[in-house]
């Protein structure tokens, strides 16, 4: 057996490319957000309604702003019911995780996605530091 192959461990994850992928997707990069639970809630719809918005939106930066606009963030605090004071209290967490940095999603923590794609792939590989 090759050395790739005795040190690789694939799963599969059955999900559709809804809100349930984009919360695999922040549980699964935990290690390296260390987002709380519930803000993980919040980091997911917002992943989410990007990856809506960036069907009909191009631009970047266009959608980096609707994304965070009042009338987006309205429909998230309603989905999760939340008050906009525990909204900004979570959005808040997001920027000291540096999930979220200025108005944008950190760039690290978007799947970058195709709509024509049967899967999504990611690869984690473990560095060791020294063996104990």
């Amino acid at each position: 057996m090759s050395k790739m192959l005795k040190n690789t461990t694939v799963v599969s994850v059955p999900t559709n490319l809804n809100l349930q992928f984009f919360k695999y997707w922040v549980e699964f990069l935990r290690p390296l957000h260390k987002i709380n639970p519930r803000d993980i809630e919040l980091m997911a719809m917002l992943l989410y309604k990007r990856y809506q918005l960036s069907k009909v939106i191009q631009d970047e930066k266009v959608l980096n702003t609707t994304l965070m606009s009042g009338k987006i963030r309205k429909e998230i605090r309603n989905e999760l019911n939340v008050t906009s004071n525990y909204f900004q209290v979570m959005l808040k967490h997001l920027r000291d995780k540096k999930a979220i940095v200025g108005d944008t999603i950190n760039p690290k923590l978007i799947p970058r996605l195709d709509d024509t794609c049967e899967d999504y792939k990611l690869i984690v590989q473990f560095s060791f530091n020294g063996r104990n």
